[in-house]
């Protein structure tokens, strides 16, 4: 039986030697159902392989905690205002994910629906849940809710700032001119480069099949989204 227990996870020593500053570094839950068999990363903000902290954040936790690392990313037709070329760029996007990830041996699964529906699901045999942070109100609350309807430890990697919000400033900032000062006195320590981990023995390919190029393409093109604004060029 699954049990509650805090988890391992990797050191601050462990984060800063892989280029990862602790404050990019959120523990959203630190203890969970213990005895999964993988380390899941819900990648949706950051959508690439390269320079991606929480991907790589995975990977060291992989090791870490000697489990192999799967990725999964959510399709979700239902997002406000978005047509089929907003898919469509993306999905090419994802296309070249998916081949960098099976580079690095790592599957890479798609799958379609609303995250608070799909994630939970698929968390249920991990022993760590990564997600990437987001700041525009939907993915937040995406992200909250996976929270309330998961049980395993969670941890929230901020990937697509230089300098972590709550790290530049502790409040709202009126202007520009008031907060830019205090980026700029911090950005030195964060514009470090991301190093790439080795990726963790072991293989959950059982579990989550890696999807195709051609398959990407094929979900993309059958959602169920407006058509009026065709794909770019």
């Amino acid at each position: 039986m699954r049990q509650d227990t805090p988890i391992t996870l990797p050191s601050d020593s462990e984060l800063r030697a892989a280029g990862l500053p602790p404050e990019r570094i959120a523990v959203r839950r630190a203890s969970g159902s213990a005895g999964g068999t993988h380390v899941l990363y819900w990648m949706q903000a950051s959508q690439r392989e390269h320079v991606n902290p929480a991907l790589e954040y995975a990977l060291l936790a992989g090791h870490r905690l000697h489990l192999p690392v799967a990725v999964v990313f959510v399709l979700n037709s239902a997002f406000p205002a978005a047509n089929m070329r907003h898919f469509h760029f993306m999905g090419e996007g994802l296309c070249d994910v998916a081949t960098a990830l099976a580079a690095r041996r790592i599957p890479f699964v798609l799958r379609e629906g609303a995250a608070a529906d799909v994630i939970p699901g698929l968390a249920r045999s991990a022993a760590l849940l990564v997600m990437d942070r987001a700041y525009l109100r939907a993915p937040v609350a995406w992200r909250e809710e996976v929270l309330r309807r998961t049980t395993c430890p969670v941890v929230e990697v901020e990937g697509d700032v230089i300098v972590p919000v709550e790290t530049a400033s502790d409040h709202e900032e009126y202007a520009a001119r008031t907060i830019r000062p205090k980026i700029n006195r911090q950005r030195e320590r964060f514009l470090i480069p991301v190093r790439k981990q080795k990726t963790p023995a072991g293989s959950c390919d059982e579990v989550f099949a890696p999807v195709s190029r051609e398959t990407i393409r094929t979900c993309i093109a059958a959602l169920p989204v407006d058509r009026s604004i065709a794909p770019s060029t």
